[in-house]
C-alpha cells in the first residue's frame, strides 16, 4: 500500500514506498556483512572466544600473555622478555587457543619446533592464519588472524 503524503515542485512523494526501498537496502547491507555460517565476523568472535576461554581457565597469566585487537590475537610465551624464561602456563595457554581455534596439531608441534633462525613462520588451518616468531630471549611469539 503505498501513502501519498505531498506534492512537492509538481513531484508525488510516496512515504511507504521509501520506506520499502530503505528496509530493502537495509536488508541486503546486513546479509553481506560476513555474519552467518563461517563468515568473518564469526570467525573474528572466535578469536574473542579463544581469549575470554584462555582468561577463564588460566586467569591472569592468560592476560598476560594474550593481546586482542579488532583484526588478530597475539601471544607471547616471554612477555617481558626475561633472558633464556620459560613459562610453562604461558606456553599452554598458546596451545589451547590454538587447540580452541580447532587449527591442525601439527601446527603445534611446528611451533614448538621453531629455532630462532627460521624467523616468521606462517600456516592456515581451519579458517585462521596463524604465524609466529621465535627467539631465546623474547619467547614464541604467535599471531592469529581469520584467513
Amino acid at each position: 500500500m503505498l501513502l501519498k503524503i505531498f506534492i512537492v515542485e509538481g513531484k508525488e512523494v510516496f512515504l511507504m514506498k521509501k520506506f520499502v526501498l530503505c528496509a530493502a537496502m537495509a536488508l541486503a547491507l546486513l546479509s553481506s556483512c560476513g555474519v552467518g555460517n563461517g563468515g568473518t565476523a564469526t570467525k573474528t568472535n572466535k578469536l574473542k572466544g579463544a581469549y575470554d576461554n584462555a582468561v577463564s581457565v588460566n586467569g591472569s597469566s592468560a592476560s598476560a600473555c594474550l593481546t586482542l585487537s579488532d583484526s588478530a590475537l597475539m601471544g607471547d610465551t616471554n612477555p617481558y622478555d626475561i633472558d633464556d624464561y620459560y613459562n610453562a602456563t604461558y606456553t599452554a595457554v598458546v596451545q589451547g587457543v590454538n587447540t580452541y581455534l580447532g587449527l591442525d596439531s601439527s601446527i603445534w608441534s611446528e611451533m614448538i619446533q621453531t629455532r630462532a633462525l627460521d624467523g616468521r613462520v606462517s600456516e592456515e588451518s581451519n579458517g585462521y592464519k596463524v604465524s609466529w616468531t621465535y627467539h631465546p630471549d623474547q619467547g614464541l611469539q604467535v599471531t592469529w588472524r581469520v584467513a
